[in-house]
This record gives C-alpha cells, structure tokens and sequence, in this order.
C-alpha cells in the first residue's frame, strides 16, 4: 500500500537503500547482499549500533528503553521512521532477501508499506518500508509516537510502534492510500 502525498511536491523517493541490524546477534549478510547486488546504482548505508547510539532521535526515550528490554525489533522500527523521514529511501527487512531490483516500485513521490497477512492478520501492515523524504504522514506517526508514549507504558512493539499500531493508525487518520 502507499500513502499518496499530500498536496505540494514531495521528490520521489531517492536511490538509498539500507539496513537496520541493531543487536548483539550477527547480520545476516548473505541476504543483505542480495539487496545490494540487485540495486547497485543505489547508495547503501547499514544503520548498526554505532549508528543507532551516534546520533540524536525524537523517540530516542522510546529506542532507549526497547533496546534496554532488547526488544529490538521495537527500536528498530522507531529508527526507521526517523531515517525515512529525514532522508527517504527504502531500507527492506535485513532478514529477507532480494529476488528482483525493485526501482519500478517507486516510481511515485509516497510512502510505501504492505500489508500482513489479509486472512489472518487482517489490518497489519509492515512498517513503513520506503518514503519521499519529509513525508508529511510519516511525519506524523513519529510525532504521535513521541507524545503518546513513555518508556514505562510502552507496550511490546507490534501494539505500540510496529505492525498492528500502524495498521490502526492508518484505519484512523485515514490518509489517502492505494
């Protein structure tokens, strides 16, 4: 699914691709490579620790105290919505691997997710997997996240920050999606 831009020239989505491996466990490298090597005229950059404890995030509170429960996945997600929004990209999951270059995908200025599993998981949607950069939807999940949760309520990952909060969050605000 991708939400449409709103009114006003977004860029289309940039040739940058990564990866977020953040842990103690080892990349899966092998199938991160199949990304790199079917999108070589893409700029690739891997987010790791260095990268998620080197800078400064709006959720950084939230990131913090997932990583300090190692749950991953949930600083994972919150890292990606940052970097989306600043740069724009497409940063695939670093445990799938790549069986065709997707440039035809991201013709339009949007964001892109895709849903679950319509049968038995209906509504889950992935988290946001490529963007514009600045995408004003985008902008506003990481702001909601911001200012609805703290460290001590926040919820395990797929509820407050990962697969089923966007898909409600999506149903509610309601933004243009095909």
């Amino acid at each position: 699914a991708a939400v449409k831009p709103a009114a006003g020239g977004l860029k289309p989505v940039p040739k940058k691709m990564g990866h977020i491996w953040i842990g103690y466990k080892r990349a899966p490298q092998q199938w991160m490579q199949t990304w790199i090597d079917s999108h070589p005229e893409w700029d690739y950059e891997l987010f790791d620790n260095d990268y998620l404890f080197n800078r400064d995030w709006k959720n950084k509170r939230l990131i913090a105290e997932y990583v300090r429960r190692g749950r991953f996945e949930g600083a994972s997600d919150l890292m990606r919505y940052e970097i989306l929004y600043e740069q724009g990209g497409f940063i695939p999951e670093a445990d799938s691997t790549c069986v065709e270059n997707v440039d035809i995908l991201f013709t339009l200025p949007s964001l892109y997710t895709v849903y679950e599993h319509e049968v038995s998981e209906p509504g889950f949607v992935s988290p946001f997997l490529a963007s514009s950069p600045k995408h004003p939807f985008l902008k506003a999940v990481i702001d909601h996240l911001h200012d609805t949760h703290t460290p001590q309520s926040l919820p395990a990952p797929f509820r407050s920050v990962g697969n089923k909060f966007l898909g409600d969050f999506i149903t509610e605000q309601n933004p243009e999606v095909s």
